[in-house]
């Protein structure tokens, strides 16, 4: 069943309609990263799958715990609305 799976991921045109997607322009600078693969584990698409990279949400919780540490739990940002 996931080989029959595999093969119609690849005749629908996953690999190309990916990187479609990926060539956006609106990614151009962006490093990105992706990996679909069965459950088995038998990779169906890979670009840059071996590149190093820090996710956003990892540097989220990062700059998260540094301004946690800094600012105190007690802290709250000030917004200021402007009508412009």
């Amino acid at each position: 069943m996931l080989l029959l799976a595999a093969a119609v991921a690849l005749a629908v045109g996953l690999p190309a309609d990916l990187d479609h997607i990926l060539a956006a322009p609106t990614l151009r600078a962006a490093h990105v990263g992706a990996l679909v693969s069965t459950t088995a584990g038998e990779p169906l698409y890979a670009r840059g799958a071996d590149d190093t990279i820090a996710p956003a949400s990892t540097m989220k919780l990062l700059v998260g715990s540094v301004a946690l540490e800094r600012l105190g739990p007690a802290y709250r940002f000030a917004t200021v609305l402007t009508r412009g």
